[in-house]
């Protein structure tokens, strides 16, 4: 996946990484990096990385348990969550 300088980025494949030149917007790697609690453009990347694929199983969970909700008698419904039978 090599797109070149007009592109965007370059990269070379180093076993389970990818060792890439790409352009960033500075400013949005800042306000990232503030809300990660991160340091570093590799650091705040990877945090980055790794918080899109939590909130999108998360998301996935969620959208499993209202289905599942659907599923549920109507008297069931109405506890759940609220720590009584």
């Amino acid at each position: 996946m090599t797109d070149g300088p007009e592109g965007g980025y370059e990269e070379s494949v180093v076993g389970e990484q990818r060792k890439t030149t790409v352009e960033i917007d500075l400013g949005a790697l800042r306000e990232a990096a503030r809300h990660l609690g991160t340091t570093g453009l590799k650091e705040t990347l990877n945090a980055a990385l790794r918080d899109v694929i939590r909130r999108a199983e998360l998301e996935r969970g969620a959208t499993y348990l209202r289905e599942e909700l659907d599923h549920l008698p109507a008297d069931v419904e109405r506890t759940a969550g609220r720590g009584t039978p």
